[in-house]
């Protein structure tokens, strides 16, 4: 489903997500991928000052990965974040396939990253450990984007960061991420992933990807309304003890899914939760409210 359709349907909702929300604006201002005109100015002042780091940054980087070429910090868009750090705003270089964004820029550590979208040319991207943010939009429509490495200390990653980068197969998320965004990873080709054990909250971040198995742990408390709407390789779902909450049409239209395992802890289920998924069975244990729902509602079950 196209973006703009399902924004209008979907709010974000839940405490978790509005203080992740909130905590993305801290870190990314109201950055939409391009660089502004004062953070244009201020890119040029930062990168005047960091003609002496740049050096050991990229010897540091290089060493590190054993692949890729560090960015050239005369291409890149800063911005002072106002804490002592700064934000790469952008990146205005077209011809290097494998990237390293250094860690320090001017002297000042870089804390979140914006501004990298449509850069066709992008085959693999190191985010240094520094960075707590990605920004929304981020790297949206990287077509040829196939591998990241996200920094050790990610945080929050924005919604639409990775949206449409449909060569992406595999990521690899950090526990420390404690929010992530809606479509964060929309039409990515990430057929598995693993939910890091800091999110209590799950919105539509893999919804429209082409994930075909996925295990939600019981650190999250709360899947979203439209979650995993339009999965149409998804075919089977394990929720773990823990998850409370599952939002209405959470798994809508997820047309090849057999199988969805729901624990006891769960005591919310949302209006047409499973609605459209004419292939899946619901493993329920008898005597649970997850029983009760899928009796009440029609919806193909059997007991665990």
């Amino acid at each position: 489903m196209e973006r703009e359709g399902r924004m209008k349907k979907k709010a974000v909702t839940g405490i978790a997500a509005m203080l992740a929300a909130g905590m993305l604006l801290i870190a990314c201002g109201d950055s939409t991928g391009t660089a502004t005109a004062a953070q244009s100015s201020t890119s040029t002042q930062v990168a005047a000052d960091a003609e002496s780091a740049a050096v050991s940054t990229t010897q540091s980087a290089e060493a590190s990965t054993g692949k890729g070429t560090v960015a050239d910090e005369s291409l890149l868009g800063v911005a002072d974040v106002g804490d002592g750090t700064v934000q790469i705003t952008g990146y205005s270089g077209k011809d290097i396939p494998d990237l390293i964004l250094p860690d320090t820029v001017g002297g000042k550590k870089v804390s979140s990253i914006a501004g990298f979208m449509k850069h066709d040319e992008l085959k693999s991207i190191v985010i240094p450990d520094t960075v707590t943010a990605i920004c929304d939009s981020t790297f949206e429509s990287c077509k040829n984007l196939e591998t990241v490495q996200l920094s050790s200390n990610l945080q929050l990653i924005g919604q639409y960061a990775f949206d449409n980068c449909y060569a992406l197969k595999n990521i690899t998320i950090p526990d420390t991420v404690t929010g992530i965004g809606d479509l964060a990873f929309g039409g990515a080709a990430i057929t598995k992933v693993t939910i890091p054990s800091g999110l209590t909250e799950l919105t539509g971040a893999f919804a429209t990807s082409r994930l075909e198995e996925i295990t939600i742990p019981g650190n999250v408390k709360t899947i979203d309304e439209r979650a995993f709407e339009d999965m149409s390789a998804l075919k089977k779902v394990t929720i773990e003890e823990g998850v409370e909450t599952i939002g209405k049409l959470a798994f809508d239209n997820a047309p090849v899914l057999t199988e969805v395992v729901l624990p006891s802890s769960v005591t919310a289920i949302g209006e047409n939760a499973f609605l459209d998924d004419d292939n899946a069975i619901i493993i329920v244990p008898a005597g649970s409210y997850a029983e009760s729902y899928v009796k009440e509602n029609g919806v193909p079950y059997k007991n665990q």
